[in-house]
């Protein structure tokens, strides 16, 4: 399935379920790129607009760029207070900004969908001198028990499952391989790396169900979805306390010059 129509058949649980980031990591972001209120900046792969309006209520301006015009349909509709965003409906590789220039390009949960090598071709386009890439995720702490077993739930139970957590962490180097926390990426110039404290999600089963089935990789490969969703029933039944559950995550960080 193409990259860029994964994500359609998800929206509503996206939307509804999706968690934002940490002010740690949007302080990082801030000191990485050299920001300054009022800059210009890309959210590459911005999806439902989670991470674009988190940006733009900082005080920059955040052009979102999304491939998919379902998910891209909903960041409109969940408007823009901070009234700084365009949104755009097109992908990394080939956007076009015409003679505007950025401060950064950015993108949150997103840059493992990219064809990294011509993504920067473009990014070089568009980027001020010395301007920076930086990509992040929020991802889930496996150090804590209850994180582990919904991996080891998720191992057993989705069959493309694997294969994501394998891209994800070659290309986040090692920062997000769960056996080995370790490596270091090839190639990028004036590579930044951080490993930050992540957000916190209170979800009562139906946002945890919700949180689970936004994943594309779950909506398109589990097979049986009612022995999936039993399994998500005695997962929460045996690991809620007082009827919710505390999802942990990490924050992982990567910035470098294309």
């Amino acid at each position: 399935m193409d990259s860029r129509e994964r994500f359609t058949a998800t929206v509503s649980d996206y939307k509804a379920a999706r968690p934002t980031y940490t002010d740690e990591l949007l302080r990082w972001l801030w000191a990485d790129a050299g920001l300054q209120m009022n800059d210009e900046i890309v959210d590459i792969g911005c999806g439902t607009g989670i991470s674009t309006r988190w940006l733009a209520q900082s005080g920059i301006s955040v052009i979102g760029i999304e491939p998919n015009a379902k998910m891209l349909q909903a960041a409109r509709e969940a408007g823009d207070e901070s009234r700084r965003i365009t949104w755009v409906n097109s992908d990394a590789e080939s956007f076009d900004l015409g003679g505007r220039k950025v401060k950064a390009i950015v993108g949150g949960q997103s840059f493992h969908w990219l064809d990294l090598k011509k993504a920067n071709i473009n990014f070089r386009k568009y980027l001020n001198p010395n301007g920076r890439v930086i990509a992040f995720w929020n991802v889930r702490d496996l150090s804590v028990p209850y994180m582990k077993a919904f991996h080891d739930l998720l191992l057993r139970e989705c069959p493309v499952y694997p294969e994501h957590e394998e891209k994800l962490a070659l290309l986040n180097f090692g920062l997000t391989d769960y056996l080995q926390d370790s490596g270091r990426p090839q190639g990028l110039q004036d590579l930044h790396i951080a490993r930050l404290g992540g957000v916190e999600q209170i979800l009562d089963f139906e946002t945890f169900s919700k949180r689970t089935w936004s994943s594309s990789y779950v909506k398109h490969s589990v097979r049986n979805i009612e022995r999936f969703n039993n399994s998500l029933v005695n997962y929460f039944n045996e690991h809620n306390e007082d009827g919710v559950i505390h999802f942990k995550h990490k924050s992982v960080v990567f910035s470098y010059l294309p």
